[in-house]
């Protein structure tokens, strides 16, 4: 009888084999084959008892980080600062290595636009995840780079990996239970069915992340992502041509925040953001009143807007988007049959002027309504 004992690989199989009776050749290929079944045996039990995951250290990592924002280096050396860090660091967990590549993920995205390697280090993050092990622990995380992959797949304009992507996120964080993750998570996914030109998906959506943010605890960022989703709606409806429904919307923007702003007030730069929504939405409801014709009642919509976004610390861009809108109004021959209005320079005038109709009279147009509005900015002085 000969025995033959297991390589040390498998010997805490505590197998041996006696094969008796046979030729040597055929026992070492019995041999053989017997081994690489325990050998694939023994690992397939390592992969369905995977050991537990490395514990993070948030703490450590949250002094790099900051220290990485005060620092301001150059994006090439900030890489190869945190990369020392974590080589030296000896065992960062599954959340600390996310961190560091959506560190670098962020910067390719958002400032350098390097799609391929923005999405590189997405991919990165997602192999920590692929075990159920992982993202049972990281749900969160782990529906963040779902979405992230996906905002990276639309900005490349592969829009069918884009949607692909965006649900799957979605489902991850579903079960989570968390409102206001849930609602931040749906937001993103609606901003993009929005750029996507996918109106009716986007209206549901945002419809859907107002209700979640609704159910999220009262604060300030609740309530600005509320009003900002009731006056996306109503974008979303004048995408469409349905301007009365747009106008519905707009006006619900502008209800909301006067019932629900009062706990903010008092904040200056919140009443700042509170006054700069309100005027945003005063613009869309004249664009609603333009399309109806009421061209008496868009001039002070729109001159409603200018006035508060032309102050400090508003939103100049979108005061210069109604100033345009506004100069145009000053190019028509008139308002429509039965809207007179007492047309002149006077900014306290009911209605627009009327100027020209050339690409001259426009930029003529504009720095009048500027200036007109600028000068009422001035007598009232900064608030």
């Amino acid at each position: 009888m000969k025995i033959y004992r297991l390589p040390p690989i498998l010997r805490g199989l505590s197998l041996s084999f006696a094969v008796l009776s046979m030729p040597r050749h055929c026992s070492d290929i019995l041999f053989v084959r017997c081994a690489i079944v325990l050998f694939l045996a023994a690992v397939f039990q390592g992969c369905q008892n995977p050991g537990p995951l490395p514990p993070d250290h948030p703490a450590y990592f949250d002094r790099l980080f900051r220290q990485m924002d005060s620092m301001s280096l150059p994006p090439q050396q900030a890489f190869r600062y945190v990369d020392s860090v974590y080589e030296r660091y000896p065992t960062p967990g599954i959340l600390d290595q996310i961190r560091r590549y959506d560190y670098k993920g962020n910067y390719y995205y958002n400032t350098a636009h390097d799609l391929v390697s923005a999405e590189r280090y997405v991919d990165s993050a997602l192999m920590l995840l692929s075990s159920e092990a992982a993202r049972n622990r990281y749900p969160r995380e782990y529906a963040k780079c779902l979405i992230d992959k996906a905002e990276t797949y639309q900005h490349g304009n592969n829009l069918e990996s884009a949607f692909f992507y965006y649900r799957k996120g979605l489902e991850a964080i579903r079960d989570l239970g968390d409102s206001c993750t849930m609602a931040e998570y749906t937001q993103r996914v609606a901003m993009a069915s929005y750029r996507a030109g996918r109106y009716a998906d986007a209206c549901n959506l945002f419809g859907l992340a107002f209700h979640q943010f609704a159910a999220c605890h009262p604060d300030f960022r609740a309530f600005a992502y509320e009003q900002c989703n009731l006056d996306n709606m109503g974008e979303c409806y004048a995408a469409i041509n349905k301007w009365d429904s747009a106008a519905f919307y707009f006006d619900s923007t502008l209800s909301f925040i006067g019932k629900e702003a009062r706990p903010f007030v008092t904040d200056s730069s919140r009443r700042m953001y509170i006054e700069t929504a309100k005027a945003v939405a005063f613009g869309n409801l004249g664009d609603c009143a333009l399309r109806k014709g009421d061209t008496v009642k868009a001039w002070q919509l729109y001159r409603a807007s200018i006035f508060v976004n032309m102050r400090p610390l508003h939103d100049s861009g979108n005061a210069l988007t109604v100033l345009l809108k506004t100069a145009r109004l000053h190019l028509d021959p008139g308002p429509p049959s039965g809207r007179t209005n007492a047309a002149g320079s006077d900014p306290h005038s009911a209605g627009p002027p009327v100027g020209y109709r050339s690409r001259a009279g426009l930029a003529k147009a504009a720095c009048r309504v500027a200036g007109q509005i600028r000068g009422l900015v001035r007598s009232t002085g900064p608030r």
